[in-house]
């Protein structure tokens, strides 16, 4: 067996293990809290393909590392049958979708700072109908797909194993699958490019009359500012190292070049998800700080635990908890 296929196996263990590492906690974290829901609503989309992308690369570096183990690597299936797997299913709904959830993040970056008071009030509604519109748009694009390579594939016809998109689809469905993901995150970056001219606008300008009398709006507009600038800062990393290699891959099937190019590069556009998940964390002062509560809840319940003395574990704890609480204290000051 080609070596490149070792690579590929723990490429997929070893990133999908860290994406759900990163990104899990700060998903779970803004699903808990409502406050966190309404004001980072629409990254949840993201947030969860990136979560569900780590699962399934850890499930086939897993499944893969099963095939070579029991000699099966070399086996055949039909296409049917490939799609019949889970993980070449799920794997499949995360591929759209991740330059989708950036897209659907900029234009509501672009509501926010274009219509400030009307999505204060109509913030929820608003999240819901563009997590609708992209969960129906990425099923079509994912259902389309696969419809119009059974007209030109027979489910019957036979592939590897391992179910590699080049093999179960045909090369202008790759091509297609692979270019709308890097469209929807161009598409992304130059929205959000217009965000920042507004952005820039709006500083200049002095704020209307309903900021500076309703406290609630005046701290909603702050975070949401800065929530904005984070994913600004965001847009740089993904140039880099999302939509050229995207690029690239729809090069690298055009015009026949190795499988592998196409894989590798699906493992740099991976790096687009820590880049994300990073900044919320580094930028974000009530995501850290719901992060640090759960990090601090685990470590003192671990220590009351391995202590044999309950006057050693509760001292623990009761230091662990103030300083919680004065952390808790700082972070509510800056937000």
């Amino acid at each position: 067996m080609d070596y490149h296929y070792y690579f590929n196996a723990y490429g997929f263990l070893v990133l999908g293990t860290f994406l759900v590492i990163f990104n899990v906690p700060v998903l779970a974290v803004v699903l808990y809290s409502r406050k966190l829901r309404n004001q980072y609503g629409v990254i949840i989309i993201t947030l969860f393909n990136s979560s569900l992308i780590g699962v399934v690369c850890t499930g086939n570096g897993i499944w893969s590392f099963v095939l070579y183990a029991t000699g099966r690597q070399d086996d055949l299936l039909t296409i049917a049958e490939c799609f019949y797997n889970p993980l070449t299913f799920l794997f499949l709904w995360t591929f759209p979708m991740a330059g989708l959830g950036l897209l659907l993040n900029s234009i509501d970056r672009f509501l926010v700072i274009t219509f400030p008071i009307s999505y204060f009030h109509y913030n929820t509604k608003l999240v819901g109908a563009l997590n609708i519109i992209a969960i129906i748009t990425n099923a079509m694009i994912v259902l389309g797909s696969c419809y119009i390579s059974s007209l030109h594939r027979p489910s019957t016809t036979l592939v590897n194993v391992f179910c590699n998109q080049n093999e179960i689809f045909t090369r202008g469905t790759n091509i297609f699958l692979t270019g709308i993901k890097a469209v929807f995150a161009l598409l992304a970056i130059l929205l959000m490019f217009v965000v920042l001219v507004i952005f820039l606008k709006c500083n200049r300008t002095k704020p209307p009359a309903t900021f500076l009398a309703d406290e609630s709006i005046k701290r909603f507009k702050a975070k949401q500012m800065k929530y904005t600038k984070t994913m600004l800062i965001s847009c740089a990393a993904t140039l880099v190292i999302f939509i050229a290699p995207s690029m690239m891959a729809v090069v690298a099937i055009w015009l026949q070049m190795s499988p592998h190019m196409y894989v590798w590069t699906r493992f740099v556009c991976f790096l687009n998800f820590f880049n994300i998940t990073i900044l919320l964390i580094y930028r974000q002062s009530d995501i850290r700080w719901k992060l640090f509560k759960i990090v601090n809840f685990i470590f003192c319940k671990k220590l009351s635990l391995a202590t044999s003395d309950g006057t050693l574990s509760f001292t623990s704890h009761h230091h662990a908890v103030n300083g919680l609480h004065s952390k808790a204290m700082n972070s509510r000051r800056e937000m």
